[in-house]
């Protein structure tokens, strides 16, 4: 068994056997202004095989109001002194499993948050922000990953999953319900150079309005080359084929639906000093 204590909480780590190893936490974090919140942790770990991990993951943490949220007071918005944390607690269940050189990994999960802060309307001019209401998500994913050693690696991940408001109880805006990806690495010339290709899919999701946007698939690339060691030059693309694709705006908003940006290009420079390589 090992124990560490500091200043933010605590942490213990028992082992039973070789197989199973299990862990447990207490974090404690004050932003100070009345925002405090204590979030415990635990997880199981089963190695049930040499090529077979089965997890068990509970944990619970905050979002604590942004500054904005507590005390902007611009236009007709009014500040909420009563404003607290949003709060998630989230059981999640997992098996990994490799083959050779692909790595399967299965997950199922349920979250749900409480005190999450939503922009309510008070009359026909006034705002504030309020702990209005509660939520749930759940649902499972799928992962494969494979990578070899010349470096060739490729990913395709698939997620299911719902999302509710409580009391009332209606499906969450801009939550979808299907999310995937797929993304290849492949190195060129003599590895000096890499070369990857990213595909991502969202299902449509509800507005505000009660309308749905469309569906999505976004292309984005990147052309990596390492002149010397430690400097890397990259050439970027956001949304190659300039799908047009929108996501649902807030109350705050004139539009329902927000415009997503279009196919871009950016070079980046990469300097990595000697003692992080």
């Amino acid at each position: 068994m090992r124990l560490v204590v500091d200043l933010q909480g605590a942490q213990t780590e028992s082992r039973f056997g070789r197989a199973v190893r299990v862990t447990a936490g207490v974090r404690w974090d004050d932003h100070g202004a009345g925002v405090s919140a204590v979030s415990p942790r635990a997880d199981v770990v089963w190695q049930a095989g040499r090529a077979t991990t089965v997890k068990v993951l509970f944990g619970s943490a905050f979002r604590a109001p942004s500054k904005f949220e507590l005390d902007y007071t611009g236009g007709s918005y009014l500040i909420n002194p009563d404003l607290r944390p949003e709060r998630i607690v989230t059981t999640e269940a997992g098996i990994e499993h490799r083959f050779g050189s692909v790595r399967a990994q299965a997950v199922v999960f349920h979250s749900r948050v409480r005190d999450l802060i939503d922009l309510v309307q008070l009359d026909s001019v006034q705002l504030e922000y309020q702990n209005a209401s509660s939520a749930r998500l759940f649902g499972g994913g799928l992962e494969f990953e494979v990578a070899n050693a010349a470096g060739r690696r490729g990913r395709l991940s698939l997620s299911l999953q719902r999302g509710e408001r409580i009391n009332p109880e209606a499906e969450l805006t801009n939550s979808p319900r299907l999310i995937a990806q797929a993304v290849v690495i492949e190195p060129v010339f003599a590895s000096r150079a890499t070369f990857g290709l990213g595909l991502r899919y969202r299902s449509p999701v509800w507005t505000l309005a009660g309308e749905r946007t469309t569906s999505a698939v976004v292309a984005d690339g990147r052309i990596g080359w390492r002149p010397r060691h430690g400097i890397e030059l990259g050439l970027e693309g956001r949304n190659l084929f300039d799908v047009r694709w929108t996501v649902p705006a807030s109350s705050e908003h004139v539009m329902d639906q927000i415009q997503q940006d279009g196919r871009q290009a950016t070079l980046t420079l990469t300097l990595t000093p000697a003692q992080a390589r």
